[in-house]
């Protein structure tokens, strides 16, 4: 044979398996950005970092932002800082200070980000608030704040002001000398407590947001858990962190009292033993991390990790994107985790963050010092090649643990493209046509290629893609075509337009128009889109004329006039928006019963005659996305186009900078909005058009290269250098290209006037290839691989892997082409599965199949190991001919499986209870085979989803649940636990008894068989039973080598069936034959051998694949013994009998066809009836009929002297043997039935026999495992 197919066995204990990971490589254009799942971080690559556990990572957590300077030489660094929100008519921010009673402006912060910087520019004013020595300023709402203020040495009014100095409310509070009085702002609530007091009263009032007056004010009081008021051994409020009006906590150095008045009559005290606290952060998003000193062990502590820090001179913390900033006296320090810290030595006595940003900001020397945070993003880019370490982060809400990993980051040029071919081994896999089809990624790192010939034994093959198709059909000069798409699973719809006055339906079907219809536009014409496929809306200025397409002979139609003038439609995915003439739009959301369904809302923009889509907006070299922030991108020319992928939130801007324009991509993703590249033109030359599409991450445009027209498919969701993944010429007039099936990611494009279709990411073409004597045939070529892209031209060595296809009858040994009439046919020696058998001759001849069912039959409810269910309450033992019946109903549809013990001579029906395994146990007498007892158990009294299936193997009872998790085993009724609680695929097991208490058990772990031998101890203690078991050997049959490659990536999840067809005893082995039946292709049977005392040194004897007919799968095991195996193939619909004559040495080939195959009328399990005969269930007529299973075999009736042909036929060949008799006569001694009435009789007497043997019986040394 060409190819060898062979396992390796090996004991699970004695392997050990050292593996190297290679270091992934990634590649990046200059300047582009890629996104990773998780958060990162990267630094240039040093082994010590991935060696040591303690090693300090050098990340740029803070980077300190130049600002224009603005030195105002009145302000001390001592003054206070504020960060005030939409203070002006545009809604920018202002940095301001606070001298005394003076409130100046410093720095105004525009409300948008500028190519992803913060804009900051010096402005100055001066407000003067209305009281002296006032500090505590708090924003309301926009120029609206709250100060406090020092009247005298015992009073403090906390007063609401606004930018001019006029005072909306106050209230004055007593204090004593050495008092503070502190307040804390949000949702409408303002809390004012006391530090450094005797008093530990605290306030809280709530403003009217309209009138901007206090509405209410009440003394506060705590209780702790006792309902005690507060003493003094809570210390000072040190702060008051609000959530809402209902929910706030109070922060103590060494405790937090939680307030959530919504779900709590009584507040929460949280606890902080010998610790002091610091602050504690996102509270309000329902997650807590507090920062405080370890008293016992003086170490600051964020949550449960240690910082390592000094924590001396301590003034305040932040927490800024995950970032924890220390502010000391001298020292501003940026930390991750205690390896990932950053330090700036700078005294500044005030930070103050900039709000949903990452900025921060403090004085120093009279200057204003800007940092901005850089926390791990999802986003990456490079510049230069490099090797690198990457930090992931994987947990959501802090950084204190993390993975490394080491890359190869390699940057390419896009002017020097070149094919970059996967390097390790490509396996192709063509399994029922002559057509391979394989994914362009598995062959292309890059660039979309075409298979341009095939290089085999130095001689080369011209390979035309077949990854194309071509549909020709007429359309008018004068139309501009709309849409092409596919209607059904035969007809096609064309939609175009003629001159703005007509649009054109056009179907067909098989290239055949089979309708047309036309459809005159009203005046002042608009637009047209195509909606949910099967709906046309024609837009004018004031009305809409809507068309749903039911069928080629059924549209329907209807206008909706418009109240306000439409200017502009944008057509999306999934919605439609129209836009009118007062800058208000609708969106088209779906269409349901032929009724638009619209939401109407009032479009706020910048200007609505400019906006294209719902948040980006363009202005000559400038985009603006609006989000939490305004971001604005300022580009190198103008922005002429902007196209959005509103599904994936993807956008494409397309800029014109000289004569050439430049596409942009951006992503919006987890409120990012982010510049990913420039996507890649190579050599051409994109041109501006409106047939561009961009959906689901598939962006078409057309293009120019040397003067002809060609068709680009992009993947955006790709990195830049595998962007490009489609290249095609076209047509340049009449141009059109669409997708065709989205979901099945087939487009349709123009060409030579014809509609081609072609499949995105896929590359077919046609080869073919013969090893006849194996099923696998194997065969390395080089293919000649081509791309577009500069015309490039690479080589690459591929193993294409292919089953064996061709079913044509025919000869392997033509030793065989004249055969004896007495003897057996060697089917080894034949190829091709037969259906028909026919033998041409002038003498009485008679062919005797393998299979034949004959038309006696009994009828039964349920039929099972020779039990019949006649009705609810009798069953029959039909070989021995004896009934019985129950005291109880049982039904067939509860009878999930009936095993016969022939040692034992007792049947075991079992059946589905609501929450249990009824279990019935016929016990036959011996000495009087016509009676018998019935013992009644139940099995798994707690089961808690119905039985999918049982399995009996002697004494054992599998019982398997249909959740396809659970399984519950017992031995002689007493429960199995621990044996086998994880099965990889719990369903794909078997087992036999090997001797009394000694079983085999296999099971599939999906790339091997694992065989366990189990000893087991079953000890009665009363009326409970104690199982012991013990597992004596264990081995693993492993699938290697080149089979392997083809088998993990096709057929091991096609496996349907494990089943143990034969086990016997030779000498001092034991034999046992395995069949693996896959729902496609063919049933793997293989036979091994291991010691029959030890159960160790176990052999792969031989093995055997038995081919399943073209385009078949499989659908049952109706039996198997050492000479046959019966199988139910479906093939169109319709199943057939298929039967394996698999006895016989394998010389000439590793594979059997079926030598016979029958219509199956929803035959089910064939049984052993008694020595001569076989019984089938029809499920169809619920009848069981009598049929035997014997070697073909051609018999002459009388004299035969002339040579005779055997034709074969199946569904493509035919095959003719020559039948050579002896000159002498010949005489039938095969016995023959040929009417009912001799059946009957020899029924009889066979039973009769076997009654009187039946206590004679002794044991034999072959077993034979009966299937389900």
């Amino acid at each position: 044979m060409n190819f060898i197919f062979f396992f390796n066995i090996l004991l699970r204990q004695s392997i050990s398996l050292e593996i190297t990971s290679e270091v992934q490589t990634l590649y990046y254009y200059p300047g582009e950005n890629k996104y990773t799942p998780e958060l990162r971080y990267y630094v240039p690559f040093e082994q010590h970092l991935l060696d040591s556990k303690d090693a300090q990572f050098n990340i740029e957590l803070m980077q300190e932002v130049k600002v224009e300077k603005h030195h105002l030489p009145f302000i001390s660094d001592q003054t206070q800082l504020y960060y005030f929100q939409n203070i002006t008519s545009e809604q920018d921010n202002m940095i301001m200070v606070l001298d005394n009673s003076n409130l100046y402006c410093l720095y105004l912060i525009k409300n948008y980000f500028l190519n992803q910087q913060l804009v900051i520019i010096p402005h100055f004013c001066n407000i003067t608030l209305p009281y002296q020595s006032c500090s505590n300023l708090l924003q309301i709402k926009n120029q609206i704040i709250i100060s406090n203020c020092q009247l005298n040495s015992n009073q403090v009014a906390i007063s609401i002001i606004n930018f001019d100095g006029k005072v909306l409310d106050e209230k004055v509070f007593e204090i004593e000398s050495t008092c503070k009085l502190q307040i804390s702002y949000g949702d409408s609530i303002l809390f004012i407590y006391y530090q450094n007091c005797n008093s530990d009263n605290f306030y809280k009032m709530e403003i009217d947001q309209v009138s901007y007056q206090y509405t209410s004010f009440k003394i506060y009081d705590i209780s702790n858990k006792n309902d005690d008021k507060v003493n003094s051994t809570y210390n000072q409020i040190e702060y008051i962190n609000i959530c809402n009006k209902w929910r706030h906590n109070i922060l103590y150095s060494d405790k937090i009292v939680y307030y959530n008045q919504e779900i709590l009559s009584q507040p929460y005290f949280l606890d902080q033993v010998n610790s002091t606290i610091l602050k504690e952060f996102l509270f309000c998003k329902g997650h807590q991390f507090i920062l405080y000193i370890d008293n016992d062990r003086q170490q600051l502590k964020f949550d449960d990790f240690d910082l390592n820090v000094n924590f001396s001179h301590y003034i305040n913390s932040f927490w800024i994107d995950k970032i924890l900033v220390l502010h000391r006296k001298d020292q501003i320090i940026a930390i991750i985790n205690d390896q990932i810290q950053q330090k700036i030595d700078i005294t500044i006595s005030q930070l103050v963050p900039i709000i949903n940003s990452t900025y921060i900001f403090g004085l120093y020397q009279g200057q204003l010092r800007l940092f901005k945070m850089q926390p791990p993003t999802h986003y990456h880019s490079f510049n230069v090649s490099q090797k690198i370490i990457y930090l992931i982060f994987q947990r959501l809400y802090n950084l204190f643990q993390f993975n490394l990993g080491q890359l190869n980051i390699e940057v390419l040029n896009e002017s020097e493209p070149r094919i970059m071919v996967n390097k390790q081994d490509i396996n192709i896999f063509q399994l029922t046509t002559e057509e391979i089809c394989l994914e362009q990624a598995q062959i292309s790192k890059n660039l979309p290629i075409n298979i341009k010939a095939i290089k085999e034994g130095g001689k080369s093959y011209s390979i035309k893609s077949q990854n194309t198709e071509a549909y020709f059909m007429n359309f008018d000069e004068d139309s501009k075509i709309l849409h092409f798409q596919k209607l059904n699973d035969l007809t096609n719809v064309l939609i175009s337009i003629q001159s703005n006055n007509l649009v054109n339906l056009v179907f067909c079907k098989f290239g055949k128009v089979i309708q047309k219809y036309k459809i005159k536009i009203l005046p002042n014409y608009i637009d047209i889109s195509i909606f949910q496929k099967t709906n046309i809306l024609i837009f004018s200025e004031d009305c809409i004329q809507y068309y749903k397409i039911e069928n080629p002979a059924q549209i329907l139609q209807k206008q909706i006039p418009q109240i306000k003038k439409i200017i502009k439609v944008n057509n999306y995915h999934n919605e439609i928006v129209i836009l009118y003439d007062d800058c208000s739009k609708s969106n088209l959301l779906w269409i349901f019963e032929n009724n638009l369904i619209i939401r109407e809302q009032k479009y706020q923009s910048y200007n609505c005659t400019q906006t294209q889509l719902i948040n980006l907006f363009s202005f000559e070299n400038e985009i603006i996305y609006r989000s939490t922030w305004i971001e604005k991108y300022v580009q190198e020319g103008k922005v002429v186009k902007i196209l959005e992928d509103v599904e994936q939130s993807l956008y494409l801007v397309i800029v014109e900078v000289g004569n050439r324009l430049i596409l942009k991509f951006f992503r919006y993703f987890k409120n990012d909005f982010t510049f990913m590249y420039n996507v890649p033109a190579y050599n051409f030359i994109f041109e501006l058009s409106a047939t561009y599409k961009f959906q689901s991450g598939y962006l078409m445009l057309n293009a120019k290269n040397q003067g002809k027209t060609f068709l680009l498919v992009y993947y955006l969701k790709n990195q830049a250098i595998n962007s490009l993944i489609y290249v095609t010429e076209i047509d340049s007039s009449p141009q059109f290209f669409s997708y065709y099936d989205i979901g099945s990611k087939k487009i349709a494009f123009l060409r030579d006037r014809k509609f081609q279709f072609s499949i995105l990411h896929q590359i077919c073409m046609n080869y073919t290839f013969t090893q006849q004597g194996s099923i696998i045939q194997v065969k390395q070529v080089s293919l000649v691989l081509n791309t577009l892209i500069n015309n490039l031209t690479t080589f690459l060595d591929v193993m294409i892997f292919s089953l064996y296809r061709d079913y044509s009858l025919s000869l392997l040994n033509q030793k065989m082409r004249i055969i004896k009439n007495q003897d057996l046919i060697d089917w080894n020696s034949i190829t091709g599965n037969i259906v028909n058998f026919k033998v041409q001759s002038s003498q009485n001849i008679t062919i005797n199949v393998p299979l034949n069912i004959t038309q006696e039959y009994f009828s039964c409810l349920y039929f099972e190991s020779n039990i019949c269910l006649r009705d609810k309450y009798t069953i029959e033992i039909k070989s021995l001919n004896i009934k019985n019946c129950f005291t109880f109903q049982i039904t067939d549809s509860q009878i999930k499986k009936i095993v016969f013990n022939q040692e034992s001579l007792t049947y075991s029906i079992f059946s589905n209870e609501i929450n249990f395994v009824q279990k019935f146990i016929v016990q036959v007498n011996k000495d009087k085979p016509d009676e018998f007892t019935l013992i009644k158990l139940e099995l798994s009294t707690q089961l808690i989803d119905q039985v999918w299936k049982i399995k009996g193997i002697k004494e054992i009872d599998v019982i398997f649940m249909s959740n396809k998790l659970d399984v519950f085993m017992y031995y002689n009724n007493c429960q199995i636990f621990g044996l086998f609680n994880n099965l990889a695929v719990y369903y794909l097991f078997d087992g036999a008894q090997l001797s009394n208490n000694i079983y085999l058990f296999l099971h599939w772990n999906y790339s091997y068989i694992q065989i366990s031998v189990v000893s087991f101890n079953n000890i009665q203690l009363g009326s409970q039973c104690q199982l012991k078991w013990d597992i004596i050997q264990y081995h693993d049959i492993k699938i290697q080598k080149k089979i392997e490659k083809i088998y993990s990536h096709h057929f091991h999840k096609e496996l349907k069936q494990l089943q143990i067809i034969n086990l016997e005893k030779r000498e001092d082995l034991f034999f046992i034959k395995i069949a693996l039946i896959y729902k496609h292709y063919f049933t793997l049977l293989y036979e091994v051998s291991f010691n029959q005392v030890s159960y160790d040194n176990l052999v792969i004897e031989s093995y055997r694949f038995l081919r399943y007919e073209f385009n078949t799968l499989f659908l049952d095991l109706l039996y198997a013994d050492n000479n046959f195996l019966v199988l139910t193939l479906q093939k169109d619909s319709q199943e057939y009998i298929h039967v394996y004559d698999i006895k016989g040495d394998m010389k000439y080939k590793d594979y059997l066809d079926s030598i016979q195959r029958i219509e199956s009328f929803k035959y089910k399990k064939i049984e052993k009836f008694n020595e001569s005969h076989y019984v089938i269930y029809s499920a169809n007529s619920g009848g069981v009929y009598f049929m035997t299973l014997n070697p073909f075999k051609i018999e002459c009736q009388g004299q035969c002297n002339e040579t005779a042909n055997l034709i074969l036929t199946n569904d493509v060949s035919s095959l003719s043997l020559e039948i050579q008799f002896k000159n002498s006569s010949l005489f039938n001694v095969e016995f023959t039935i040929k009417s009912e009435i001799l059946l009957a009789n020899l029924i009889f007497i066979l039973i009769m026999l076997k009654l009187e043997k039946r206590a004679k019986e002794i044991q034999v040394n072959q077993y034979k495992i009966g299937i389900e």
